[in-house]
C-alpha cells in the first residue's frame, strides 16, 4: 500500500466548520473580545484620568502640597469604582435583567453628568469612558437579549441622580 493512499484518521475532522454548526459563532466572539476591549478602555480612563486630576489638584505652584477638597475626592473615587465595577459587570454571564447587566448603562450615565458638570475640567476627559460603557451596554445587551429600552430609563435616570447630587452637595 502506498504512502499517498493513507488518508489520517482526523482528516474527517477537518473538513467540519464550527461555523456551519454553530451560525453566527466567530461574529459573537469577535463582538465579546470589543465589549471586553471597550470596558477596559472605559476602566483605565476611569483611573487614570481622576488621578491625574487630583495630582494637579494636590499640587499647587509656589505653594507646595494643598489639602484636597472632600467632594473632588468624593467624585474621583466614585468615577473610579463605576470604572471597575463596569468592567466586572462584563464578566458576570447572566440573562436577561440583572444589577451586572445594568451597570454600564448606569456608569455612563453617571459619567454623562459629569461630562456636563465638569465640562471644562475634568467632563472632556471622561468622554472616552462614557461612550466606551455606552458601547459595553448595547454590546451586552444584545448578547444578553434584553430590553435596551429599559437600560436607557437606567441611564437618563443615573445622569440626573448624579447630576442633582452633584448640585446637592455644592450648594450645602
Amino acid at each position: 500500500m502506498s504512502s499517498e493512499s493513507r488518508t489520517p484518521i482526523h482528516s474527517s475532522w477537518d473538513k467540519i466548520d464550527l461555523e456551519t454548526i454553530f451560525p453566527g459563532l466567530m461574529e459573537q466572539t469577535k463582538l465579546r473580545y470589543f465589549e471586553s476591549f471597550c470596558a477596559i478602555l472605559g476602566a483605565i480612563n476611569c483611573i487614570v484620568i481622576p488621578v491625574l486630576f487630583a495630582r494637579e489638584q494636590m499640587i499647587v505652584p509656589d505653594m507646595g502640597y494643598s489639602d484636597l477638597f472632600p467632594f473632588p475626592g468624593f467624585y474621583f473615587l466614585e468615577i473610579m469604582i463605576l470604572g471597575l465595577l463596569s468592567l466586572v459587570s462584563i464578566f458576570m454571564t447572566t440573562q436577561g435583567l440583572s444589577f451586572w447587566s445594568a451597570l454600564p448603562w448606569i456608569s455612563a450615565g453617571a459619567l454623562l453628568a459629569f461630562v456636563v458638570i465638569g465640562a471644562w475640567t475634568i467632563g472632556f476627559f471622561l468622554i472616552p469612558a462614557m461612550v466606551s460603557f455606552i458601547i459595553v451596554g448595547i454590546l451586552s445587551g444584545r448578547r444578553r437579549k434584553s430590553n435596551l429600552g429599559l437600560y436607557f430609563i437606567y441611564f437618563i435616570s443615573a445622569a440626573l441622580m448624579q447630576g442633582m447630587l452633584a448640585f446637592l452637595f455644592v450648594t450645602v
